[in-house]
């Protein structure tokens, strides 16, 4: 094996009888990313998962394995949520994503810890790309990677995947590295949001797709105000013209990333972005219990998902494929009008509901979401699907329905 996790203590050979010490050399900086798509209504459980993958990670910090772990949100479409580890490597030759990855997960460690803690990652998420990224260059000055969890609550990542075109490869490794690199550290001196900027070059991938071979990343304290000196203007001072056409070396893709929950030195810790989301599935499932309840036959649950009576305001207004419309206000007219209909409901049919696309805003008592429904019978076969919009309000603590709008839904539902 040409490579080996650095451990940062002598290695003791026995030479000859006598023991002599050996100091491993020199050691860079990597970042090992996963990226996760979660399966449908399963984000609790994942959460939930990752929580109990953390005691994992915690050994393979006090091992020295690797640095910290940590899971972050993604506002990207092809994946919800990443994990990172950082870890620092001693390198002989060139670094195999394979034995990185079996040195930290062997396979029969990895089946009895998962058995233990009774842990079946695979049926909440999908791994869709594991990539390994050695850092090239990066500011001074302001927390690192190294302290990545240590530099704000309220921490998140800009991700920027680089391309560079055709023959302009070396030209625009010059600037960015060079420049660029300048520039961040100017406006990282000013100690305001953005604490550091580094450059990454990948090493080793495993997914369906092609991945940028270069990325530059922001590390972004939300809690402190932007640098004031534009990024642009940093780049001229540091001898950046125009006629070098930076957007025209290379090709980018913006990603951004925020902390949910991670393990470090100092422990295992949740952010503010945990209960956020926690408060997001429950918006949804308030919502997908109130529609599955009316398909299920059950008056009580559609009721009760609904404000409390006699809230005037509350508003019900359905438009169905054909053109068919109906609007009721108040939450007494609402009720009533359910409970019309559970008179003709007769037996569970087996129908339900799922959610595509949410577009999701979750303040302290309100809360809105606009979405794709589909409708599917009890044989698992499409039959509806409408644009939906719900606006919630916290009652007693609890997420009730206070207006809900249907634009495309099947005539005659419910």
């Amino acid at each position: 094996m040409k490579y080996c996790l650095l451990i940062r203590k002598s290695l003791i050979l026995i030479v000859l009888g006598c023991l002599a010490p050996f100091t491993l050399g020199s050691e860079s900086l990597y970042v090992l990313l996963d990226k996760m798509k979660v399966k449908d209504g399963k984000i609790g459980e994942y959460l939930e998962v990752e929580e109990a993958w953390s005691n994992y990670h915690k050994t393979l910090i006090r091992e020295r394995q690797i640095e910290s772990w940590s899971v972050w949100r993604s506002n990207q479409q092809s994946y919800d949520f990443a994990t990172l580890k950082v870890l620092k490597i001693e390198t002989e030759d060139t670094i195999d994503l394979d034995a990185v990855l079996q040195d930290l997960y062997p396979q029969k460690i990895i089946q009895n810890f998962q058995s233990k803690h009774d842990v079946n990652a695979s049926a909440v998420r999908e791994i869709v790309e594991t990539s390994l990224w050695k850092i090239e260059t990066d500011t001074k000055g302001g927390k690192g990677w190294e302290k990545l969890l240590s530099i704000s609550d309220s921490i998140a990542i800009k991700w920027d995947a680089m391309t560079p075109r055709e023959d302009s490869e070396n030209e625009y490794l010059r600037i960015e590295s060079g420049i660029f690199r300048d520039a961040h550290q100017l406006l990282v001196n000013e100690k305001r949001s953005l604490s550091n900027w580094s450059l990454l070059k990948l090493t080793g991938v495993s997914g369906p797709e092609k991945t940028a071979p270069y990325a530059t990343v922001h590390l972004i304290d939300k809690n402190k105000a932007p640098p004031s000196t534009p990024l642009m203007e940093a780049a001229t001072k540091s001898g950046y013209r125009d006629e070098m056409k930076m957007g025209e070396l290379r090709d980018m893709r913006s990603n951004q990333l925020g902390l949910v929950m991670g393990v470090s030195k100092a422990g295992y810790s949740t952010y503010p972005l945990m209960d956020h989301i926690n408060e997001e599935e429950l918006v949804k499932a308030t919502v997908l219990r109130q529609t599955n309840a009316g398909h299920d036959k059950d008056l009580d649950t559609v009721l009760s998902s609904w404000v409390s009576s006699p809230n005037p305001n509350a508003l019900r207004n359905m438009r169905g494929k054909n053109g068919n419309y109906s609007e009721t206000k108040g939450v007494w007219f609402i009720a009533n009008r359910y409970r019309d209909w559970a008179k003709n409901w007769g037996e569970d049919t087996g129908w339900y509901v799922k959610m595509e696309n949410e577009v999701l805003h979750v303040g302290q008592s309100v809360a809105s979401i606009i979405y794709d429904q589909l409708v599917f019978n009890g044989k698992d076969e499409l039959m509806g699907k409408s644009k939906e919009h719900r606006t919630l309000v916290k009652e007693d603590g609890q997420w009730k329905i206070a207006f809900m709008t249907v634009l495309g839904g099947i005539d005659g539902g419910n």
